[in-house]
Parts: C-alpha cells; structure tokens; sequence
C-alpha cells in the first residue's frame, strides 16, 4: 500500500484531514513510517524470490512471467517504500513545526 492508496483508506485520510496537533502528526508519521517498514520487507523478500526463479531451469513463458510479475512487484514496492516515507517526513517536519509554536498538546 502505498501513501496514496493508504490516504485512500478513509480512516487514514480522516486522520490526515483533522491532524492539528504535534501528536497527531506524529502518530501519522509513526503510521507511514510502518508502512514504510512493511513494504521494504515485501521488497527482501520478492528480491529472494526472484533469486530463486534466475536459479530454478523454468523455460519460455512460465520464466519470463514469474521473473517479470516479480520485478513488476519489487519496483511497485519501493515506490511504495519511498512514497510512504516522504509522507512519514512531511509530518514529521508539521510535528516539528507545531512544537516551535507551541501546539503541542495532544487529544485524549
């Protein structure tokens, strides 16, 4: 999932409309920091799989197919990585900003 998809998710992008405080960005951050983290993992893990299909003898379109649909996933994931990552800072710099001007109380 990557930040647009995760904005999408009208829990998330209600958390992002209403953030004002210092805790709610980073919350926010803390949630596209994770994000972040999981699709990093997927990436180690369909790279190891893609490992395996260069080692495995698969002939015509099968090979091309998974090595192919594996790439396709590896790249979609970093994207994900990178774009959850620069939502993660842009609230991280807001939380920052807010505590410099003092709102930094946070909602119970």
């Amino acid at each position: 999932m990557d930040s647009h998809e995760a904005i999408q998710d009208p829990s998330i992008r209600m958390a992002v409309e209403n953030a004002v405080t210092q805790c709610d960005h980073y919350v926010l951050a803390e949630h596209f920091e994770d994000a972040a983290r999981k699709m990093l993992v997927k990436v180690e893990e369909k790279k190891a799989l893609l490992e395996q299909y260069e080692k495995i003898r698969l002939y015509g379109w099968q090979s091309h197919n998974l090595k192919s649909r594996t790439s396709v996933l590896i790249r979609k994931y970093e994207q994900a990585a990178q774009s959850n990552g620069r939502e993660a800072a842009s609230h991280l710099q807001m939380a920052r900003k807010l505590k410099e001007i003092g709102r930094t109380s946070c909602r119970v």
